[in-house]
């Protein structure tokens, strides 16, 4: 048997693909900021092996979720992908399979570069790529799940971007901690996706045995706290520019905050999986795409000023 393509899209979520493409686009303007600094063949190497860790851990974690789901409710022929199309475990295994070789060999690629902290990276977004729904104490069952998964891909994905265009030596500590000021806006981004999937599921998680963030936090008080991390995600750009780490462009993305809090009124009412979440994974997404633009069209400013 073999995936239809409309299945596997919905198994791997690779819809949600273009979200590190961006990601990667800041950690390559950034590269370009620091030392005028661009490889093509590491940054299409890199972004592969993001594309195939994607395609790998959002099966896995579909495959996790459908063996540790509880069998007190419907969770399984209702919510699950594997089981809504009754899909062999084999098949989701050999995808899995296929999809960390290909990984391991865009690893082996930067291996033979010499590039150890590149792979370092590595190590770590792969280590919480699986953890994050296998283990005794898996992090999607954890109320630190939202920001270690928020930090993995919205920091060690620029990062891995940035590092795949550099030379080991050209790196210290600095650069590395002005990188992560950058990133604070993507992590939101991630955080409250992550922070609005949990809401949505609450009801669903407590059943399977996972006490998220929003389970200590509660619907109302989880809502409020999104509204609070939507309002500093338009605030921050303002800070990176008094401190001198960006121009004035991101700055410029304040100007999407009332049409992205107007779009997520129908989430803030009802929090909704089919009907409300969508909306916050759209404007979510957007606030991302419009932020990395910003910030490498900032730095094809100062190159060229």
């Amino acid at each position: 048997m073999t995936l239809k393509w409309s299945v596997f899209v919905e198994l791997t979520e690779i819809y949600t693909f273009i979200g590190n493409v961006f990601l990667g686009l800041i950690g390559i303007a950034y590269s370009v900021y620091v030392n005028q600094s661009f490889h093509l063949l590491h940054t299409l190497v890199y972004m592969l092996a993001i594309f195939c860790f994607h395609v790998f851990a959002n099966a896995f974690n579909n495959l996790k979720d459908y063996h540790n789901a509880s069998d007190a409710h419907n969770y399984k022929e209702t919510s699950n992908t594997i089981g809504r199309y009754q899909l062999p475990l084999r098949l989701v295994e050999m995808t899995c399979l296929i999809a960390i070789v290909l990984f391991l060999m865009c690893g082996a690629y930067f291996f033979f570069q010499h590039h150890w902290l590149l792979m370092a990276v590595g190590v770590i977004g792969f280590g919480v790529g699986v953890l994050y729904s296998s283990g005794p104490a898996p992090l999607n069952s954890l109320p630190v799940s939202e920001i270690i998964a928020a930090g993995a891909m919205g920091y060690l994905v620029p990062l891995g971007a940035f590092l795949a265009n550099q030379t080991v030596a050209g790196i210290d500590f600095s650069v590395l901690v002005n990188l992560l000021l950058i990133c604070v806006v993507p992590v939101m981004t991630m955080f409250n996706c992550l922070l609005a999937n949990n809401t949505c599921d609450l009801e669903e998680d407590i059943v399977n045995g996972r006490k998220t963030l929003v389970y200590y936090l509660d619907k109302p008080l989880a809502v409020r706290f999104f509204q609070l991390v939507c309002v500093l995600m338009f605030v921050v750009p303002f800070f990176l520019l008094l401190t001198h780490r960006i121009a004035g462009l991101p700055a410029l993305l304040i100007a999407y905050a009332p049409i992205a809090w107007r779009g997520l009124q129908p989430y803030y009412q009802n929090q909704l999986k089919r009907q409300t979440f969508p909306l916050v994974i759209h404007h979510m997404e957007r606030t991302l795409h419009l932020y990395a633009l910003l910030y490498a069209c900032d730095v094809l400013l100062k190159l060229v000023m």
